[in-house]
Order: C-alpha cells, then structure tokens, then sequence
C-alpha cells in the first residue's frame, strides 16, 4: 500500500472514529437536569437518591442497607455550562453532568464508577 492510500486510509478511520463519538452526545439543558437520580457504584447498588427542583433546590435521601429513607442535606443547585462542558452545582461543589439519548447522570467520581443516573 502506497504512502497515500495509508494517508487517506487513516484519515478515514478518524472521520468516522469522530463522527461515532459524537452519535451518542445529546447537548445538555438545564430542563433535562430536572428531577430523580438514583445514586449508582460500580457494585450497582443504589444507596442515595436526588431530586433537582426547578424551583432551584435540591433534597438528598439516603438509603441505607436496612431500607429506612432519610432526608439528608437540602439546599440549593445552580446549572452552568462552558462550551460542551455543562456542570450541576450542588451549593459549592460542582459535579460533570452528561446525556446520551437514553439517560443523565450527574458524575461523582467517574474513574470509580459513581454517579446519580436519572430515573424519571
């Protein structure tokens, strides 16, 4: 294979890499942050929960292993965006938001595999 059909093959190969990526990225809004997350860990159990209000406040509930719910920290959240990078701001700490087209999470501790998913 000639040096120019390995240039033009590699470009190929990062157009299409490119535009696979960004098949599954939905752009964040403010609206689409509204509501009920559920707490996820890379054990898969669901511990704590979220709501955003649109009123601009937010309710954490925890839930621990022996099943009784109780209200933890109330406040209120903030939504900012900076070009693609759109962050949810729980009083003032900030947490990454993302979207596919088929959810929303708010990114704890991504590497560790935590984050709140949206169940409505």
């Amino acid at each position: 294979m000639s040096c120019e059909n390995k240039r033009w093959l590699i470009i190929g190969v990062v157009l299409i890499a490119m535009l696979l990526s960004g098949c599954n990225s939905v752009p964040v809004t403010r609206e689409a942050c509204l509501g009920s997350y559920s707490f996820v860990d890379a054990s898969g159990m669901r511990t704590a929960k979220l709501t955003l209000n649109s009123d601009g406040t937010f309710v954490s509930t925890f839930v621990p292993a022996e099943g009784v719910s109780r209200i933890m920290p109330k406040g209120h959240w903030t939504f900012h965006i900076s070009g693609e990078y759109a962050q949810v701001f729980l009083e003032d700490s900030a947490f990454p938001i993302t979207r596919s087209s088929k959810q929303v999470r708010i990114l704890i501790n991504d590497d560790l595999g935590q984050w709140f998913e949206k169940t409505d």
